[in-house]
Parts: structure tokens; sequence; C-alpha cells
């Protein structure tokens, strides 16, 4: 009904239904919803923040927005911002308990895990000489919730493996530093995603494009272009702060 309507009056108009994992479409994509509505005052957003793999047809989603590679032909997805993941501390932890600076360091400190919409427990990714070795840390805490976990890493309480769009702005502030960068997991890539058809409706085409230009102009991607060293320059607390064993 909406495509037709839009064939037949002509500017965006209808119902867009998008779909974003949460922690993503709580910091990202939301805030950009407003700009989007004043600029197409006739379409109707409906977002939903679920972090399960997204069924299009059953929920009749338009648009949606994920993390790493989609593995089904009947999808377009269009990246549109690198995603480093990173293991990061605040100053007072690491004043009390260091930085670890070797994966087997992992077991002597207070790690927090994130627990995925299907129960299971995110597995910290690394790479060491070319090979990805997943970690499951001993958690002291586990939450369900990404903002906690960067809440529970912002008070002291532990360390924790964390999206780089997720802790930029505290890294940026010396109230994160980073450790173990040498070994950062490939790029996951946050991507765009819609079903593959002959005639993209226009709302849904206006969506993705503006999407695609406000994203990328954050520069919430700017983690993925440093090595370890970069990453210890820019994750280097003032000297108030500084970080003893960060150079992971």
């Amino acid at each position: 009904m909406n495509d037709m309507l839009e064939l037949r009056e002509g500017p965006p108009r209808g119902l867009l239904r998008i779909s974003a994992t949460v922690g993503f479409g709580r910091k990202v994509v939301a805030p950009l919803l407003d700009s989007f509505v004043k600029t197409y005052p006739d379409i109707a957003i409906d977002l939903l923040l679920d972090d399960r793999p997204t069924d299009f047809a059953s929920a009749q989603i338009d648009v949606a927005f994920r993390n790493g590679r989609i593995e089904d032909s009947s999808i377009i997805a269009k990246q549109l911002i690198p995603m480093q993941m990173a293991l990061c501390a605040a100053p007072s932890y690491v004043a009390r308990h260091g930085l670890p600076e070797t994966l087997d360091d992992l077991a002597h400190h207070d790690c927090i895990n994130f627990r995925l919409s299907s129960g299971r427990i995110f597995e910290w990714e690394f790479k060491v000489g070319g090979i990805v070795r997943k970690v499951l840390p001993k958690a002291r805490m586990t939450f369900n919730d990404a903002d906690l976990v960067l809440h529970a890493v912002l008070q002291g309480w532990g360390i924790a493996q964390m999206a780089g769009y997720q802790i930029r702005d505290h890294v940026a502030n010396h109230e994160l530093g980073i450790a173990l960068a040498r070994l950062a997991p490939d790029d996951r890539g946050h991507y765009i995603c819609y079903l593959s058809r002959q005639h993209l409706p226009t709302r849904v085409r206006v969506f993705i494009d503006f999407m695609t230009d406000q994203i990328r102009a954050l520069g919430i991607d700017f983690m993925t272009n440093f090595n370890g060293e970069n990453f210890e320059a820019l994750s280097a607390p003032s000297p108030t702060t500084r970080m003893t064993g960060a150079a992971a």
C-alpha cells in the first residue's frame, strides 16, 4: 500500500519500518531521525531496537542496521562505517590493577561481559599471529545492555571489549584507555540492509541515502584508522591520570 501510494503521488511518503541493534540504534540512528523527518515530513518512522537477526518478511522491515557481514543473497548490505572492537578500561581501574599485556593476563583481571539477546555471552575476539582467537573471560559482572557495560567500565569496575563507536568520545576525553591494541580483531563493519528488489520504494531509497551520508559524516569510525601505537597515543590519559601498563 505504501509503495502504491508513492508511485501514484510522487514525493516520498508512508510508513518506514526500521530495525537496528540496540546499541547502534540508540546511540547513532535514533539521534538522526529528527533531522530526517523534518526533511521528509510525509514519512512516518517505526524504529525497532533488537539485537536478534532481522526477519524482513515477518516483521515487515524496510531497512535494518546490522553489525558484521550478512550472509543472505536476498539482502543487500551496504557498509556504512568500519567497526573496530577495543578492550578498554578507566584510569581508576588501571591505577588499581594495571592493564593486561597478554591474553593470559585476562584471567587476572575483573572482566565485564555482555549477554546477547540469544542468551549467549559475547566472546571477545583478538587477532594473534594472523589468527582470530575468541576468549570468554570469567566475568565479575555480566549485563544484557551495552550501555550498562559501558557505565561499569567508566566507573572503574572492570575491563570490557566494546565497539569503537560506543567508546570513541570517552577515549578522546581520556576517560578510557585501550589495552592490547596490537591484538585488535579485523573490522566487522556496520551495515545498512534492505531486501533486494527491482524497484526500491522512494521512502526507502531516500532514507538509505540520508543515513549513509549522515552516519559517515559523524566520523565514528576513527578508531579503525589507527595501528597499535596510535591506539595507545589516542588513549593516553592526561599526566595526572596516566595509565601504567598501557603499552599493551
